[in-house]
């Protein structure tokens, strides 16, 4: 019977499990660091052969991943920032081309958020062909506006952007229109 050698000069040093673990995870990771393709193609067949044990394990990662972010949000937050910043800087063609394609993909969406970002109300009816003051379709690819009331925020129509400056310059109320129209009644008398 052999006796371990606990000097730790002899082949047999006594190990705890975790000692035992951790030399096995140093291992694997050289074996994966010398041959990572090797390494891909074994693991696509195990998940190939054994789908719904992966599935079970891939469902259980997300539960403890999103314990784990919402335990330490500011830490992934900043994490996050990081990584989509470094995203953005290494490939800002292709993820201008990604959300040029999603923006196109659901047009009604991105303008919502837009509203939403700009503090503007959700409009009670869809947006008309023709602007709804002049009755005018807006120029080339623009779209109308949509008009709301800034001191209540309620929505009050679609305007093209030539009538929704003309009734922001007014201050947005009848009077200051009125004295507008008074004023062209007046430049028509006396020019006529």
């Amino acid at each position: 019977m052999r006796v371990p050698d606990f000097s730790g000069g002899g082949r047999s040093v006594a190990q705890t499990p975790e000692e035992r673990r951790e030399k096995a995870r140093v291992r694997a990771v050289a074996r994966r660091a010398a041959d990572p393709e090797k390494f891909r193609v074994y693991a696509a067949a195990r998940r190939a052969a054994n789908p719904e044990k992966f599935r079970a394990y891939d469902a259980a990662q997300t539960i403890v991943r999103r314990a784990r972010r919402a335990a330490n949000p500011e830490k992934y937050r900043a994490q996050d920032a990081a990584r989509h910043a470094a995203q953005r800087a290494e490939n800002p063609d292709k993820l201008r081309a990604q959300l040029k394609a999603r923006r196109a993909a659901n047009p009604e969406k991105f303008r919502e958020a837009v509203r939403k970002a700009k503090g503007l109300p959700t409009p009670t009816r869809p947006e008309p062909a023709a602007c709804e003051c002049c009755g005018k379709k807006p120029r080339g690819k623009r779209s109308l506006c949509l008009e709301h009331c800034h001191v209540s925020g309620q929505f009050r129509g679609w305007t093209c952007a030539p009538c929704n400056t003309m009734l922001g310059m007014a201050g947005d109320c009848i009077d200051g229109l009125m004295n507008g129209v008074r004023f062209l009644e007046r430049a028509a008398s006396v020019s006529a």
